[in-house]
């Protein structure tokens, strides 16, 4: 049996971003993707860009399926609400991915925005702005 000499992770969670021409745009994706590596190590943890930048889905999962570092990968799409790059575009990627590697294993996280924890820290933020701190 042949030894894979890529790294296996414990995680693999591929941030996913909508993008933009503008290259600032990024830099706060790239402090989190770095503050997330720096406290999960053994993990995975990288940003896909849905337009105008790199690297895509695609060749993120890409990368991970050719280096079989990954068995199982989660989606987490930084989107408030799932709209059409959610239920369209990245459903396409993700159809494609499984086909081209069937054994690997993805799962679409619901974006981060439905999570119930953002609209409470997103409250506690406009209450800072507004003075209104409790």
């Amino acid at each position: 049996m042949k030894k894979n000499k890529y790294k296996k992770y414990k995680h693999c969670l591929i941030l996913i971003a909508h993008g933009s021409k503008e290259l600032q745009w990024r830099r706060p994706f790239e402090r989190l993707i770095g503050k997330l590596k720096r406290e999960l190590p053994g993990d995975y943890i990288s940003i896909a860009y849905i337009e105008s930048l790199k690297p895509s889905l695609s060749e993120v999962m890409k990368n991970l399926s050719n280096k079989k570092s990954a068995n199982y990968i989660k989606l987490l799409p930084l989107f408030m609400a799932a709209g059409s790059h959610i239920n369209r575009d990245i459903k396409e990627l993700v159809s494609r991915a499984r086909k081209k590697s069937p054994k690997l294993k993805i799962e679409v996280l619901p974006p981060i925005g439905e999570h119930p924890k953002i609209s409470s820290v997103i409250c506690e933020i406009i209450k800072g702005y507004l003075n209104h701190v409790s």
